[in-house]
């Protein structure tokens, strides 16, 4: 099948009641398909594949494309972006004893094309690509009881993010659990429940939380 777009996207905007969507560009298999949801509480998140959502993909007769089916209608104020993401891998080996198919080497050259379509895509639209881990949130609080809660401010976190709390120059005597909240297609950290020991009330500590974006 020949590659004739150069289009390795598709964008909509949620409406809280469809859930399946369309993508035009080629791919070789349903996990080549990669989907991300935005908005202005979330920023953007990376979905996970068979979890958040499923992919099916045309076939032959049909031309490229396929349909992506998310867990949960998509939102509305939330978009959806769909994009390809085959691996950047080469495996087809042709042995010099072997035929020059055209059903062998018509795939290799466009799985080719895609990747260099997919290099473009990313530079055109570099937000799509992975953000450095930085330091998201940090604050400095009074230890005002052994169980403390606390609410990330307008942050929240597809993985879990690393967090980092020093009470008074001493991290061995806390403990913490991250809370999930779930919001649309997806589950994010939006709080956690810190454990100090009993010797720790009246102090103060530092709460560092570092993320991938």
């Amino acid at each position: 099948m020949a590659v004739t777009s150069s289009t390795r996207r598709a964008v909509y905007s949620g409406n809280g009641l469809v859930s399946t969507f369309s993508f035009p560009f080629l791919v070789f298999d349903p996990t080549q398909v990669a989907c991300t949801i935005s908005s202005a509480v979330v920023g953007q998140v990376e979905l996970t594949y068979g979890t958040d959502f499923t992919v099916s993909v045309n076939g032959a007769l049909a031309g490229p494309g396929g349909t992506v089916t998310l867990a949960n209608a998509l939102p509305a104020g939330y978009t959806l972006t769909i994009i390809s993401a085959l691996p950047f891998l080469q495996e087809a080996a042709i042995s010099s004893a072997g035929g020059f198919w055209p059903g062998v080497i018509n795939p290799i050259i466009d799985y080719l094309a895609i990747l260099s379509q997919q290099l473009l895509d990313m530079i055109q639209n570099p937000t799509n690509l992975p953000a450095l881990q930085r330091i998201s949130y940090a604050e400095t609080f009074s230890v005002t009881g052994t169980a403390v809660h606390i609410t990330f401010p307008s942050l929240t976190f597809a993985t879990a993010p690393t967090i980092y709390i020093c009470v008074n120059g001493n991290n061995s005597a806390v403990s913490w659990v991250l809370n999930q909240t779930v919001v649309g297609a997806a589950s994010y950290y939006t709080s956690m429940d810190i454990t100090f020991a009993a010797g720790a009330v009246g102090l103060q500590f530092s709460l560092i939380v570092v993320s991938n974006g």
